[in-house]
């Protein structure tokens, strides 16, 4: 197969379960699916998911999605996929029920060890599209997307929609009909240039036979970080050598191919059949991209305007500071509450009590009072000015103040806040994570430990109980101590 020069010579990365193309067995892919030459029906009948990944053994490979189909995202419903050979793992799935997509159907795979184990592909970019049903039959061709590639890194959204933010280009095949298609081609490339889309090039007259000067571009689709395009095949020969590689539209100038060997078309599309590959990373350098950051602990974030401590509201001060001398990013130490004790053990923030809970001692005290205990806290402004000027965090300190004066407001307050439709929208939208956080704060310091296993009552959750408690907050002294943690929390 034709290659061009540029790519001779060149020194290929290995991926894990994201090598060179490898074509299939005797046993061809579409052979599996050789009744779309008879079956004339309307609307999506078979769904052939093909997943490029070499497996060890004891290793079982499973689909799932947002759809009954596929498990509704439920692991214990999910679908296995068959062994195809060494290179590919399988499945096949009946929609011909189905007579809705329009929202479409999200999935990805997970991996299970022989131990019990799973690892789930990073991002959930796979989809089954609602104008697939133009289509009789679809197979989906797809990449295993492992969560250690860097690229990853830059698809989050402070890179994709900040610090890399790109415009979206234009295909010069977008002008086909939808069902003029027969094979979709998909890829990320995260760390294109300004002016940069990515193209493709490949064997036979639709991919250019490798013709440099008038690639196929392809379109970049912002929800999902990628690029795509969707070609008609039906007149090229089979297989068809195809690589990706960069153009830039200010110069209307191709500028180089991706790393690595030639990727493979095996298959035509037979009947009325779209074959899509979801084909991973553009094989490019990831080291393109470089700036420069602060890491920092929020109770580091002192300033004037806090009790003694970085808060919350001094984060905005942070990335003033920080966009006005150049730097890119913050990275936070963690933000989670750490109350055990209530002495100064507690000032470890990886010793976090809840993974959702925030500290309340990042509270800015101001912005909750508002006009209510603006009394109070003027009374505490000597203090406030004391903390704030020891050289250290004197935590011990400033938590038991910010808690005396929270708990002032709860009692002012609490009841009408817990009774507003924005507590309740919250508190609906949270319960799962702040009802056992609520409850396990009130015991802590009810029976002066977290060691919840020794308490003379209530070591295990009781649903029914704990209803009771957070549905008649006003009159247990339970529900009122664990409002206000729920209140702090809002």
């Amino acid at each position: 197969m034709q290659q061009s020069d540029s790519t001779k010579n060149t020194k290929i990365t290995v991926r894990k379960a994201q090598k060179k193309a490898v074509a299939p067995p005797v046993t061809r892919l579409t052979n599996l699916s050789a009744s779309n030459q008879i079956r004339q029906k309307d609307g999506l009948q078979k769904v052939s998911f093909w997943l490029r990944y070499a497996t060890q053994y004891g290793q079982q490979i499973f689909i799932t999605g947002n759809h009954p189909l596929l498990g509704n995202n439920n692991l214990a419903e999910a679908l296995p996929l068959q062994y195809f050979n060494e290179h590919y793992w399988t499945v096949s799935v009946d929609f011909s029920a189905i007579s809705n997509l329009a929202d479409g159907i999200t999935y990805h795979y997970f991996i299970k060890e022989a131990n019990g184990s799973i690892t789930h592909e990073w991002g959930d970019y796979k989809k089954i599209e609602s104008s697939d049903t133009n289509y009789t039959d679809l197979s989906l061709l797809d990449s295993w997307n492992y969560a250690g590639y860097v690229e990853n890194t830059f698809e989050t959204e402070p890179f994709q929609q900040v610090l890399l933010k790109k415009s979206s280009v234009t295909s010069k095949q977008a002008d086909q009909p939808n069902t003029s298609f027969t094979h979709q081609f998909i890829v990320k490339a995260p760390l294109l240039q300004a002016d940069e889309t990515i193209c493709i090039l490949g064997s036979g007259d639709t991919l250019g036979n490798w013709q440099t000067e008038n690639p196929v571009l392809l379109n970049y689709v912002p929800q999902t970080f990628s690029y795509e395009v969707s070609l008609n095949l039906t007149d090229d020969d089979f297989p068809i050598a195809y690589k990706y590689g960069i153009y830039h539209l200010g110069e209307k100038k191709f500028v180089r191919y991706e790393n690595g060997n030639n990727r493979v078309a095996h298959d035509r599309a037979v009947g009325n059949t779209l074959i899509r590959y979801h084909d991973g990373f553009v094989w490019l350098p990831n080291t393109s991209w470089k700036g420069t950051g602060v890491a920092i602990p929020v109770f580091s974030i002192r300033t004037q305007d806090g009790f003694g401590v970085g808060e919350f509201a001094d984060i905005k001060k942070l990335v003033d500071w920080s966009a006005q001398i150049g730097l890119k990013l913050i990275q936070l130490l963690p933000v989670n509450d750490t109350t055990a004790t209530h002495t100064k053990a507690d000032s470890y923030p990886y010793a976090a009590i809840s993974a959702f809970a925030l500290h309340p001692m990042y509270l800015h005290l101001p912005a909750m009072a508002d006009q209510i205990g603006m009394d109070e806290l003027l009374e505490l402004e000597p203090m406030r000015k004391a903390v704030n000027q020891t050289p250290a965090v004197d935590y011990e300190k400033v938590n038991e103040i910010k808690q005396e004066f929270c708990k002032l407001l709860y009692q002012r307050t609490g009841a009408a806040t817990l009774a507003s439709e924005s507590f309740k929208q919250f508190f609906k939208h949270n319960e799962h994570w702040l009802k056992p956080y609520a409850a396990f704060c009130y015991y802590r310091d009810l029976y002066g430990n977290v060691a919840f296993s020794k308490w003379p009552a209530h070591t295990a959750w009781d649903e029914q109980l704990m209803g009771v408690y957070f549905s008649d907050t006003e009159k247990s002294s339970a529900g009122i101590g664990m409002g206000y943690y729920c209140f702090l929390q809002y």
